[in-house]
């Protein structure tokens, strides 16, 4: 048992193969012996393997129900289309590829739908491939009716699955521990700021949402700022990790804890490598089995069986006591009491590094559990689309989190209102995680509140940073002196970036459990609780973001669909006597590229050989005492339900062949030569199989994934630039169409990277490499929404300042233009990367920060966006936060550019 479940992770594949071991016999010997109607028994038989082994439907037991009643009334329907165009042999190729094409391409709306793909074609592929006559067609129906009406009570009574939900699990991860790391940051920038009140011998003050005066900068203490979570283990790990910082000299400055994040970047790719190789090792069992797993929407079976609860194994084991510490939502926090002793700066910075290295193992295993699935793992229902938006925008949040770039050193003093956000934005992580541990029958109420918080604060920071901003002040040339004028803001642009990622995170839970927590009218009717994402919208949406040539699930679709078209009329043409042996051949080999599908095709027949060769000994072995092949066939079926997952594709493909050898001699005299004929039939199908791979793919994976890394990045690029262009005075920009566009093509880059994973021998580039990559679009895209967002609220773009509009001469000035040209220049860098990619050129060298454009910014925020005071006014804010996330994708550059080479080299 010990082997069985290392090997079958929850027991998942054997659970569906004893399903299948004891109704598929039960069905074909009650249609059989009892109905006698050989039809009826053959299509009970097939319908409850596909009812039952080739799918396993996740979720609570109602959707799991409505899903399964969904597959039987699909069945029915295919049956009888297939039944009607089975002859002439014309009409059954040129429906087979209609057929086969709209069940591939469907996929693409919905994991549910991909994964019961092979379901639905093998009710399609026996029928056709078995011509008879009309009056057979209710024995057919009949049979795949009883087989439905069995795999109903089946599913929820015989063993059935518990209900998991492995996304939602480090999901929950990763919020607590973004949580704790921004409490971190906020206990840090109050030391810091402590450290230079004392400096400077004196006290103050200040509160949050209000400024000392306009360009000044609060050198008053604002709290020390704990954190209930962290507790007195976490104050001793930190101590202890002090200890081992003060020994190597304690050097806690900002390129320490730049080349700190660089370290776990790495080691967080390389745990991130591992899982995800482990994953496309089990990517390419035998149709009859994996296809169940890839149903799941999250992949609990294959990928993830040890996320079964919040305090489970994490990729950082050793930090599993402090997320555990974090299983309850902390209360409310805000600065606390000025008379409040600051922390220990040594005790402090070890808190910070443990915090980072907390959100990194778990932003790692939330990204590696969410690529584990070969298809994207979301659904039709409100909930399932809002859970994987949630993951990108956790990833790009724990980015940022990772990335604490200052423009100056020592880093700038504390901004009161921006550690206020990250306090109010760690509140709003906790309440979020709470919700997501309980979407049905927790409140969403507190999440609602606390982020309405965090919005006000936002709001408060931006008019506090307004007048913190030294417009009037007199402002050197050179290189330090304009940096210094900008790094004022640093601190409250790092606000507003993680404020947005928070409010996102916040707004896709609060959805997902509105649609959790729907009344059963709501839900029977299929009424979104989000009406600017109805179900309609979003599947249209997902077919015509993958109606281009660059499209993997395209391709896939066209060559499955032409694949059994060809099977179909080879088998027709050479008058096989089972002629659905060879689409079955077909089906079950035709897979990702051509070098996979010509792998699968030699352990196909492989398979296929051993296990007819096996049923044959079997067969003579047996003689004339036929009754015996009951008590064979239900073991034969456990077989093939368990072999391809717990041993091989090889010997799945074999314990198939065994269990339809028997399962066609079963009522006759046994002839072991019928086993040896199944050979040419499948090596026939196979034989397809490789033609229609190679001539539809003959690139490869790794190639298709890089054309669509090139599609993603020109995409988003352009986003990001027209994002930047309508919010500093060009309306006339397409923001939503391009945004539309960029997001079509990253659905379309994931479904590539997924193939890529899901691809057999040695990968042409690192796992890690290509997972920066793919971060890298998620991370462009998103800011160009932060863009967006930022400007959304006001008028025309001008900050809602009454002033702006005749100052910056529409949207004209020198510091528009500065940061246009900057948005250009950083575009234009991507979509060289993006030709790089796709023709596996060099890769142009990252950009470096352009001082001189730094000074031209400085000097028209001072004269042409101030009021009639002199001061800066809201537009100037804004125009310099956009010019930082203009920056932070720039600064992005070096991680891509050097994962882009290693990939390239590879491919």
């Amino acid at each position: 048992m010990g082997w069985l479940r290392a090997h079958d992770p929850d027991l998942a594949a054997t659970r569906r193969a004893a399903r299948t071991a004891l109704l598929m016999p039960a069905l074909f010997a009650l249609c059989g012996q009892v109905f006698h109607s050989p039809t009826m028994a053959s299509f009970a038989a097939f319908g409850a393997f596909s009812m039952l082994l080739l799918v396993d439907f996740t979720g609570p037991m109602l959707e799991r129900l409505r899903a399964q009643a969904g597959l039987a009334v699909a069945w029915l329907v295919l049956i009888s289309v297939g039944t009607l165009v089975a002859r002439p042999l014309w009409l059954a190729v040129a429906v087979t590829v209609l057929v086969g094409f709209a069940v591939l391409f469907a996929g693409v709306v919905s994991s549910v739908l991909a994964g019961s793909s092979t379901a639905l074609l093998l009710a399609f592929v026996l029928p056709v491939a078995s011509p008879a006559p009309l009056a057979d067609l209710p024995a057919r129906l009949a049979g795949a009716g009883l087989a439905a009406a069995a795999a109903l009570p089946a599913v929820c009574l015989l063993w059935p699955r518990p209900v998991a939900d492995p996304l939602g699990t480090p999901a929950v991860r990763a919020c607590r521990a973004a949580a704790e790391d921004l409490r971190a940051d906020a206990s840090g920038l109050a030391g810091r700021d402590s450290v230079a009140s004392e400096s400077a011998g004196g006290e103050g003050s200040a509160s949050s949402g209000s400024a000392e005066g306009a360009g000044s900068v609060p050198s008053g203490p604002v709290g020390g700022g704990g954190s209930a979570s962290w507790g007195p283990a976490g104050a001793d790990r930190a101590a202890s990790a002090s200890a081992v910082s003060d020994e190597e000299g304690g050097d806690r400055d900002a390129s320490a804890s730049a080349a700190f994040d660089q370290a776990e970047s790495d080691r967080a790719g390389v745990d991130r490598a591992a899982s995800q190789s482990a994953v496309s090792d089990q990517a390419g069992v035998d149709w009859a089995a994996s296809e169940p797993a890839a149903s799941d929407p999250a992949g609990v079976d294959s990928a993830a069986p040890h996320l079964d609860s919040a305090s489970g194994p994490v990729p950082y084991p050793d930090l599993a006591p402090h997320l555990d510490s974090a299983s309850e939502p902390a209360p409310h926090r805000g600065p606390a009491p000025s008379s409040h002793p600051a922390p220990d700066p040594a005790v402090d910075a070890a808190r910070r590094r443990f915090a980072m290295e907390c959100t990194a193992g778990a932003s790692a295993e939330l990204r590696a559990v969410f690529d584990a699935t070969p298809y994207r793992p979301t659904g039709l229902s409100a909930t399932s689309r809002a859970l994987v938006r949630l993951v990108d925008e956790l990833t790009w949040l724990c980015g940022i989190l990772g990335d604490r770039p200052f423009r100056t050193d020592p880093a700038p003093a504390c901004d009161p209102a921006a550690r206020t956000v990250r306090l109010l934005a760690a509140d709003v992580l906790d309440h979020a995680a709470g919700l997501l541990t309980d979407l049905r029958h927790g409140d969403p109420g507190p999440l609602c509140t606390a982020a309405d918080e965090l919005r006000a604060a936002l709001r408060g920071m931006e008019r506090s940073s307004t007048a913190r901003l030294p417009a009037h002040h007199p402002v050197g040339t050179g290189e330090a002196d304009v940096y210094g004028f900008l790094a004022v803001l640093d601190l409250s642009f790092r606000a507003q970036e993680l404020g947005f990622a928070v409010l996102q995170i916040a707004g896709n839970v609060r959805l997902a459990a509105a649609a959790e927590q729907r009344g059963w009218i709501d839900r029977l009717l299929g009424r979104d609780p989000d009406a600017s994402a109805a179900a309609l919208t979003s599947a249209r949406e997902r077919a015509a973001a993958h109606l281009g040539r660059g499209s993997v699930w395209l391709h896939n679709s066209l060559r499955g669909a032409v694949g059994l078209g060809i099977a179909v009329l080879l088998a027709g043409v050479t008058d096989v006597q089972h002629s659905f042996w060879v689409l079955l051949g077909t089906l079950s080999v035709l897979r990702s590229n051509a070098l996979s599908t010509g792998q699968n095709a030699l352990r196909a027949v492989a398979g296929t050989v051993v296990g007819s060769i096996v049923g044959a000994g079997l067969l003579h072995l047996i003689g004339h005492h036929g009754t015996a092949l009951w008590f064979v066939l239900p073991v034969a079926i456990l077989m093939a339900g368990i072999a391809p997952a717990a041993i091989s594709f090889a010997a799945g493909q074999a314990a198939f062949a065994v269990t339809l050898v028997v399962l066609f001699n079963i009522g006759h005299d046994p002839d072991f030569h019928v086993a040896l004929l199944r050979v040419q039939d499948i090596a026939l199908g196979c034989a397809v199989s490789i033609v229609v791979a190679v001539f539809f793919w003959p690139r490869g994976a790794a190639a298709a994934v890089h054309r669509a890394l090139a599609a993603a990045y020109t995409d988003s690029a352009g986003y990001l630039a027209d994002a930047v262009a309508r919010a500093l005075g060009h309306p006339a920009a397409a923001v939503d169409t391009v945004g539309r566009e960029a997001a079509a093509a990253a659905r379309r880059l994931d479904d590539a990277f997924r193939t890529y994973l899901a691809e057999r021998g040695a990968k042409s580039a690192t796992l890690a490499d290509m997972a920066t990559l793919v971060t890298g679009v998620v991370a462009l895209r998103l800011a160009a929404d932060a863009v967006v967002s930022l400007w959304s609220d006001t008028d025309s773009g001008r900050g809602g300042d009454p002033c702006a509009a005749e100052r910056d001469g529409g949207g004209r000035t020198e510091a528009h233009r500065v940061v246009l040209g900057a948005a250009s220049r950083v575009a234009g860098w991507y979509r060289s990367l993006a030709v790089c990619l796709d023709a596996g050129t060099a890769v142009p060298a990252p950009l470096q920060r352009r001082p001189e454009a730094a000074a031209r910014l400085v000097e028209s925020v001072r004269s042409d966006l101030v009021d009639d005071t002199g001061r800066a006014t809201g537009t100037a804010v804004r125009v310099i936060w956009t010019g930082d996330h203009v920056d932070a994708a720039r600064r992005l550059q070096s991680g891509v550019a050097t994962a882009a080479r290693g990939s390239v080299a590879g491919g």
